[in-house]
C-alpha cells in the first residue's frame, strides 16, 4: 500500500512538471507557425499573383535613388532569359495591362510604372518602374503583382503621358523620348516627362522600326529629323546629361544625335554628334566654339548606348556604360531660344543622321558614372532577374 502511494505521488510530481512544459511547447509552436505564416504571406492586398524581381547589385557601382528600371516581360527576359509569359496568360488581353502593380522589397509599397508598350499577342511588354532606392552592396528586390480580376491600377500605372507615367521620371529629367511612336504629325513624338517637350517629325522618318527597347525611329541621313520647340526646361546652363541608343548605317562626320541652337558660334547651346573619329560634344561660350572630341570605334549595324555629361567644368563621354574619356571645359552652357533637333543641327538644315535612334534622355544634371552604367545595364535588359510565379 505504501509502495503504491509512493508511486502515485511520484507520477503526479512528474506529470506536474511535464504538463506545463508540454503546454508551453504547444503554444510556442503555434505562435511560431503563426508568425512564420505572417512573414511568408505578406502581400499587397487584393492581388492574386506575383513574381519577384531582383536587381543585381554587381551592376550598380554606387547607391541610386529614384532610378527608372526597365522591366521587359517576355518568354526570355532579364539577364537569365527567364520565361515570364505566365503574366500574359493571367491578364489575357491588352485591355488588362493596367491590372498590375510593382512594389518595393517590403511587398506593399507601390512604385510608379510607365507602360511604353504592351503586346499580349506576342507576349511582350516594356515597362519603366521608378525604384526609390537601389543598393550597390546587396541585391534590391521588387514584386510584380498581376490579376485580371483586379481594377485598373490607375494611381500607380499608366501609359505614356498619363500622370502616374510622368511620375516615373524624377525632376532631373527634362525630356525622355522613347521614340516608339506609331506615326508622325505635329507634337506626335511624345516626351514622357511632365515638361511636354513633344517633337514633330520632318522629312518622313520611318516609325516603328525595330528598336533597342520596343520600337525606334529610323532616319535616312538626307532630311529626316525631329524638331522640338524651345522651352525653359531645355535651358541647361548649369549642367546636363544626354543619353541615347543609336544604330548607325553610315557613320558620317558631324551627324547629330541631339543639337539645340542656331548652328553658329553665337547661338549653339549643346550638341552631341557623330564625327569621323568617334563622338563629339560642342557648344559655345562667350561666342567661341568649345568642341571636345572623344575617339571611339565607328561601329555600324549594331545598337550602341552613348552618353555625355557636363558640369560646367568637365565634359565626359560614355560608351556601353563606360567612360571613354573626360576633358576640361570650364564655363556655363549657353542658353538660347532656338529649337532642338534630333538628327539635325537645330535651326540649320544639316547634320542629318543615317540610322536608328532609341531612348533619348536629357537631364539638367550631370548623371554619375554609376547612373550611366546602371542605365546601360537596365536598357539592355541585363540588370534584373525574375523568380517564379507565386499565388
Amino acid at each position: 500500500m505504501i509502495r503504491k502511494s509512493f508511486r502515485m505521488i511520484c507520477l503526479l510530481i512528474i506529470l506536474g512538471i511535464l504538463i506545463p512544459s508540454l503546454v508551453y511547447a504547444f503554444v510556442y509552436q503555434q505562435q511560431s507557425q503563426s508568425i512564420s505564416q505572417t512573414i511568408v504571406r505578406k502581400w499587397l492586398s487584393g492581388w492574386d499573383k506575383r513574381v519577384k524581381i531582383t536587381i543585381d547589385h554587381n551592376d550598380v557601382t554606387s547607391d541610386l535613388s529614384n532610378f527608372p528600371v526597365l522591366i521587359y516581360l517576355s518568354s526570355s527576359s532579364g539577364r537569365n532569359n527567364d520565361d515570364v509569359s505566365f503574366i500574359f496568360n493571367e491578364l489575357q488581353s491588352d485591355a488588362n495591362r493596367k491590372k498590375i502593380a510593382v512594389t518595393t522589397s517590403d511587398k506593399t509599397t507601390q512604385c510608379y510604372v510607365e507602360i511604353e508598350k504592351w503586346d499580349t499577342a506576342n507576349k511582350k511588354a516594356w515597362l519603366w518602374v521608378k525604384v526609390p532606392s537601389i543598393s550597390s552592396t546587396t541585391d534590391t528586390d521588387l514584386y510584380f503583382y498581376y490579376d485580371k480580376d483586379h481594377a485598373d491600377n490607375t494611381d500607380y500605372v499608366g501609359d505614356v503621358g498619363s500622370a502616374p507615367a510622368k511620375n516615373v521620371w524624377d525632376s532631373g529629367f527634362k525630356a525622355v523620348w522613347h521614340l516608339g511612336d506609331s506615326a508622325g504629325g505635329s507634337g506626335s513624338i511624345r516626351d514622357s516627362t511632365s515638361n511636354s517637350n513633344h517633337g514633330t517629325d520632318s522629312g518622313g522618318p520611318t516609325f516603328m522600326a525595330a528598336g533597342r527597347v520596343g520600337n525606334s525611329i529610323r532616319f535616312d541621313g538626307t532630311d529626316d529629323c525631329i524638331i522640338v520647340p524651345d522651352g525653359s526646361s531645355l535651358h541647361l546652363g548649369s549642367g546636363l546629361s544626354i543619353e541615347a541608343w543609336i544604330n548607325i548605317d553610315i557613320w558620317g562626320n558631324w551627324k547629330d544625335i541631339v543639337f539645340k541652337g542656331g548652328g553658329n558660334a553665337y547661338d549653339s547651346d549643346y550638341q552631341f554628334a557623330l564625327v569621323s573619329n568617334g563622338l563629339a560634344w560642342d557648344g559655345t561660350y562667350n561666342g567661341n566654339w568649345r568642341t571636345k572630341y572623344f575617339p571611339t570605334s565607328q561601329s555600324t549595324g549594331t545598337w550602341l548606348y552613348v552618353a555625355v555629361t557636363h558640369d560646367t567644368v568637365t565634359v565626359k563621354c560614355y560608351r556601353a556604360g563606360s567612360e571613354i574619356s573626360s576633358q576640361s571645359d570650364a564655363g556655363a552652357i549657353y542658353e538660347s531660344s532656338y529649337q532642338l533637333g534630333i538628327s539635325r543641327e537645330g535651326a540649320a538644315n544639316s547634320g542629318y543622321l543615317d540610322g536608328r535612334i532609341d531612348e533619348i534622355r536629357i537631364s539638367n544634371t550631370p548623371r554619375s558614372a554609376a547612373w550611366i552604367k546602371a542605365s546601360f545595364e537596365s536598357e539592355r535588359d541585363h540588370l534584373v532577374d525574375f523568380g517564379s510565379e507565386e499565388t
